[in-house]
């Protein structure tokens, strides 16, 4: 294994996402991406751009409306938690320059989501914000992966800069009105599907055997989540899990060493034994809870193919080795809901049909011809279930049943009695993970 590279890059949130076919479009082969330092032609200053919430009522806008200042072209999209949280920073820094400068939010998404998610969505209500939406043509103009994604159009109509909305500060806003963008931090997005951060024409002429390397610090173009790779035969090779806190890294790791579905890791299994919590754990419950950048983190392994079973085991120690916490598996005994039944009648064996479960939606809350297992792990993640549930029904088959959509536990109990079920506390010993300061 060769030595893990501990790198640091600043940058902030933003979410990954694929683009969608592109609609047609009549100006689409006279309107082609554009590139920093490129002009906009005068077709894309025309175009008409479908608008929602206009203060003055309009239905289109164009970029022409707005020449002659520094126009952001802001791409972002309702189920983009980082693009909502940014906007009121981002217009903040707006207001000293609003003779100057136009912040245009865009999304790709249609008039009957965008149009109610503004007028209801606290944050965008209170900033009476307007939008283009349905414009494709326009992200496909100014490509681009992840979000949000913001593009700098001079006053002159240049593109100068593109970049992620953390970019949009008056300092920044300055030094694009003295066209002196050099210092604003560019963003460049990378592709999640190849190893992480290393360049296509090395992975064409290199058989890439194994690596891994921990990058402290938000990267912008790259997205968060994780992603297995692949080699161009298709199999399995590694993991890349980006732009997360520590903490989610650890966890997912241990997901896979934990997947038992009668013992698998789930949060009520999480024990923290460190100093400072606070740098390795983001609260993503509390609004405006600051989280530093530099405490995000990409772990990105590559194994040989015959390797591949040891993946999960080789991260956990590399996370150990370098990250300054120790993560470890270890059995206690605790408090625990055991789902049980109450008699030999059988009221749950499935009447066949395709395996779904909708439990605990606001829909249709059921389970079909799916493991009681299944039934417990659904049971073990409603927010009012503080310990662990257990699966000792030990019903071999699988089951349907139909609960209510958001149940109290004593509705819970009474509704799992109909089918002779019934949760009871017991102390049992099962599998934690514990993770320590080194």
């Amino acid at each position: 294994m060769n030595k893990l590279t501990i790198c640091i890059a600043m940058a902030m949130h933003c979410l990954f996402f694929k683009a969608d076919a592109q609609t047609a479009d009549p100006l689409k082969d006279s309107i082609k991406s554009l590139k920093i330092g490129d002009q906009i032609p005068e077709a894309l200053w025309n175009m008409p751009l479908k608008v929602v919430n206009h203060p003055e009522g309009k239905e289109t806008v164009t970029l022409n409306d707005y020449r002659g200042k520094l126009i952001i072209l802001d791409f972002w999209a309702t189920w983009c938690f980082s693009c909502i949280v940014a906007m009121p920073k981002m217009h903040h820094a707006a207001q000293p320059f609003k003779d100057k400068l136009i912040i245009l939010p865009v999304t790709f998404e249609e008039k009957n989501k965008v149009e109610p998610f503004i007028k209801t969505n606290q944050t965008l209500s209170a900033l009476n914000l307007s939008s283009v939406y349905g414009h494709n043509l326009l992200r496909k103009t100014f490509p681009h992966r992840v979000l949000p994604h913001c593009v700098w159009i001079s006053a002159d109509g240049r593109v100068i800069t593109q970049s992620s909305s953390r970019e949009v500060t008056a300092k920044n806003v300055q030094l694009a009105l003295d066209n002196n963008p050099s210092s604003i931090r560019q963003k460049i997005d990378l592709d999640p599907k190849i190893p992480v951060l290393l360049r296509n024409d090395l992975l064409s002429n290199l058989d890439l055997q194994s690596y891994g390397i921990l990058f402290k610090g938000y990267y912008d173009g790259l997205g968060s989540g994780q992603n297995e790779l692949r080699n161009e035969k298709g199999v399995l090779t590694g993991k890349t899990i980006r732009n997360l806190p520590l903490i989610e890294i650890y966890t997912d790791v241990i997901s896979h060493l934990m997947p038992s579905s009668e013992d698998a890791y789930d949060p009520k299994r999480l024990v923290i034994k460190v100093k400072d919590k606070s740098l390795l754990v983001k609260d993503y419950a509390k609004a405006g809870s600051l989280f530093s950048i530099s405490n995000f983190y990409t772990y990105s392994m590559v194994v040989p193919p015959n390797k591949i079973n040891k993946l999960y085991s080789y991260m956990l120690e590399d996370l150990n080795r370098y990250s300054g916490y120790y993560g470890k598996i270890e059995k206690r005994k605790t408090k625990c809901l055991i789902l049980k039944r109450t008699s030999r009648k059988d009221k749950i064996s499935t009447k066949g049909g395709e395996p779904f479960s909708t439990l605990f939606s606001y829909t249709r809350s059921r389970l079909q011809n799916l493991p009681p297992s299944s039934l417990a792990a659904q049971i073990n993640a409603l927010d009012i279930i503080k310990i662990p549930v257990l699966n000792e029904t030990g019903y071999t088959t699988n089951i349907d049943i139909d609960l209510s959509g958001n149940p109290d536990f004593p509705t819970l109990q009474r509704e799992l009695k109909t089918y002779d079920l019934e949760l009871i506390e017991a102390v049992r010993e099962i599998d934690f993970f514990v993770i320590t300061d080194q």
